[in-house]
């Protein structure tokens, strides 16, 4: 037992991996030489699952970081977007379901880490607004007139009309102090029409809302592929 808890310390991902193979044949040879231990053999099974589910979120938080912010590239915002929300699951509420529904997409020039930045306070927001027993965001992409659209959508309270036009401005939140810092949307819309964008809204107070980014189509290689076999698949 001592040994499988050293084995399991670290947090760098492709350790987690290594010491996943080592625990798992740990744990192989307790059950062949059927020894006494302390440690009954269903909870180092346990540990085992807890262990395969850090490395998973290790690799994401690895994806979700990896690019230098000062630097673009070529970029699947489907990716991101699936990395996003594996992590954002991890601080959602159990009643809150997340669910995907993405089309086929170019890859597109971008600054991915801070468009995953966007993405997860998207998400964030939307899970807050949901203040009953269940409910739903919904994040949906596709290509749209040369643009990558996203919609990030949810089924909570809605945005009051007389706070809808203040929404974008710094500072400004309808949070307390611990939920947010009214920065979030404001950074996010300054990113997105960094990258030649634009964030749209759409609300019903008490139906929920739909938060929608356009990110345009760079006309690169991997576009005009898209364009040729993607798009007619």
């Amino acid at each position: 037992a001592g040994k499988l808890t050293q084995l399991v310390k670290s947090t760098d991902a492709d350790c987690v991996k290594l010491n996943v193979t080592k625990v798992r044949a740990q744990i192989t040879a307790i059950e062949e030489d059927d020894l006494d231990v302390a440690m009954p053999l269903e909870m180092l099974g346990d540990t085992l699952l807890g262990i395969s589910q850090m490395r998973e979120m290790v690799e994401n938080l690895r994806d979700f970081t990896r690019l230098d912010r000062s630097k673009t590239a070529e970029f699947d915002i489907n990716k991101g977007l699936h990395n996003v929300i594996y992590i954002a699951r991890s601080v959602i509420p159990t009643h809150i379901e997340v669910v995907e529904a993405f089309g086929k997409l170019p890859k597109i020039e971008c600054n991915a880490s801070q468009l995953n930045q966007v993405f997860l306070n998207l998400i964030n927001n939307a899970s807050q607004s949901i203040v009953a027993d269940h409910g739903t965001v919904t994040v949906f992409s596709c290509v749209e007139n040369d643009r990558i659209r996203v919609d990030v959508s949810d089924n909570g309270t809605g945005i009051a009309p007389e706070v809808l036009p203040h929404i974008f401005d710094n500072y400004y939140t309808t949070k307390t102090a611990s939920e947010g810092t009214g920065l979030g949307l404001a950074i996010a819309l300054s990113i997105v029409q960094e990258h030649g964008g634009e964030i749209k809204v759409a609300t019903e107070f008490g139906k929920g809302s739909t938060f929608t980014v356009f990110l345009p189509v760079t006309l690169g290689a991997a576009t005009q592929a898209f364009k040729t076999t993607g798009a007619s698949a």
